[in-house]
């Protein structure tokens, strides 16, 4: 071969090698992106729940249901990222099982928390509502009947059977439901015992009662919705979250060991 034909050659191939050089260049890039992509959307699901979080408590905390709306707001972006997310981890083959791991957990955190907010409306969201309401009108009976008795000893047993009544909502303690049932037990005696005339002590016997009931009812709809963070709905629902925040840490993870 003649020089000038070895150098056409030599360009040729450098020329070639420079143009895979560029493709692999690009495709790197590619990667690099759509690994920076994934990060980006695993931290923004992170994002999202902890929003969810913060809507999920003020509802909790405050019983107001404009949360509600604003939770299932961030929800549906969450959704829409996790299917991003989906199709890159699937491109990159990383953390795949994670991915799909993560929208089953944020799918039951939802799930977790309807509950939730179903127990809670069940309860109350104010004084005046649900067994909250029951409880009240039914404290209202009794203890209007009885001031009209002038017992002052009734009135005694009554004031406490209202602070147990107030020491459990306050305190989600349930000791106080025995000291409750102990204390009205103690005052349904004290009712069949007085010299309060007949149709009167059955009346206040079957308001007792019916207090009585609504208080159980109450306490038992607080144990399904949970006593603790770690009971009940509240503890079914942490469960959740708490897996969702590790599956996200895995994933941004994994993902950031592949950039680096």
């Amino acid at each position: 071969l003649t020089i000038k034909r070895r150098l056409q050659i030599n360009a040729l191939v450098v020329g070639l090698a420079m143009i895979v050089m560029l493709f692999i260049i690009i495709y790197e890039a590619r990667v690099m992106l759509k690994l920076n992509e994934t990060i980006q959307y695993a931290e923004e699901l992170d994002i999202h729940e902890l929003s969810m979080r913060k809507y999920e408590k003020d509802f909790l905390f405050y019983k107001d249901e404009s949360k509600l709306a604003l939770f299932d707001k961030e929800y549906q972006q969450l959704q829409v990222k996790l299917d991003k997310l989906k199709v890159l981890s699937n491109e990159l083959g990383i953390a795949t099982a994670d991915v799909n791991q993560f929208g089953v957990l944020a799918q039951k955190y939802y799930d977790d928390f309807q509950v939730v907010v179903e127990f809670q409306r069940a309860i109350g969201l104010h004084p005046k509502d649900a067994l909250y309401g029951e409880l009240r009108s039914a404290v209202h009976q009794i203890e209007t009947l009885l001031n009209e008795q002038d017992n002052y000893q009734l009135l005694t047993l009554m004031l406490q059977l209202r602070r147990a009544e107030k020491d459990f909502m306050l305190r989600l303690d349930i000791k106080y439901l025995s000291r409750f049932e102990g204390i009205a037990n103690d005052l349904e005696q004290q009712i069949k015992s007085s010299s309060i005339n007949s149709s009167t002590r059955n009346e206040l016997v079957s308001l007792l009662s019916s207090y009585e009931s609504k208080f159980t009812a109450l306490v038992d709809a607080q144990k399904s919705l949970g006593l603790d963070l770690d009971s009940g709905a509240l503890g079914k629902m942490r469960v959740s979250v708490k897996k969702s925040d590790e599956v996200v840490s895995r994933i941004t993870s994994a993902t950031k060991q592949q950039v680096t």
